[in-house]
């Protein structure tokens, strides 16, 4: 997690402090975990923030998969990053795995509330455990109709795919 990472945070005071910040792109992938004014002053002296937050479900979901962190915390935190203007270029990306993919859909509708763009091709692979590849086949069929019944084009998703064929497609491949 950069933003706790002593390293890290002294790149940026180094980088805001030499007044070099002005000429980086800065690329930075977070959980939201930590969002406070220190952070924030330091990277909005980069030219350009692109800010991919790493949320992989919603409510007491994504505090199970990302315990001990704390779904109102994290909510608020990407209240301020998702409202912060330029130079911040602020997107969601969660990633799939068989914990949360019966819910790609509510997911889509808790995130869409930050108004952000989301990508969503972010499908797990590894541990095996957890890619779709390997769910039961049940499972998979329940997955292939709720995903089939899903209207992408009700979210503000990053970039032009067909995501119905991508998730299908990744839960069709043989098993490990």
């Amino acid at each position: 997690e950069p933003l706790i990472n002593d390293e890290v945070l002294s790149f940026l005071d180094h980088c805001a402090d030499t007044g070099i910040a002005s000429n980086i792109h800065l690329v930075l992938n977070t959980n939201a975990t930590i969002c406070n004014d220190r952070i924030i002053g330091k990277l909005s002296q980069f030219k350009r923030v692109s800010l991919f937050l790493s949320i992989d479900d919603i409510g007491p979901r994504f505090e199970y998969q990302r315990w001990p962190a704390r779904w109102e915390k994290i909510s608020a935190n990407l209240d301020r990053f998702c409202t912060l203007g330029a130079p911040f270029d602020v997107r969601l990306y969660p990633t799939f795995s068989l914990l949360n993919i019966y819910y790609l859909e509510e997911i889509l509708e808790g995130l869409s509330r930050f108004l952000v763009p989301v990508n969503i091709l972010n499908i797990i692979h590894l541990p095996s455990t957890l890619a779709l590849r390997n769910a039961p086949s049940l499972l998979k069929e329940v997955l292939r109709r709720r995903i089939s019944a899903i209207d992408f084009s009700r979210y503000n998703l990053d970039g032009d795919h067909d995501y119905k064929s991508i998730f299908i497609n990744s839960i069709n491949l043989p098993p490990d």
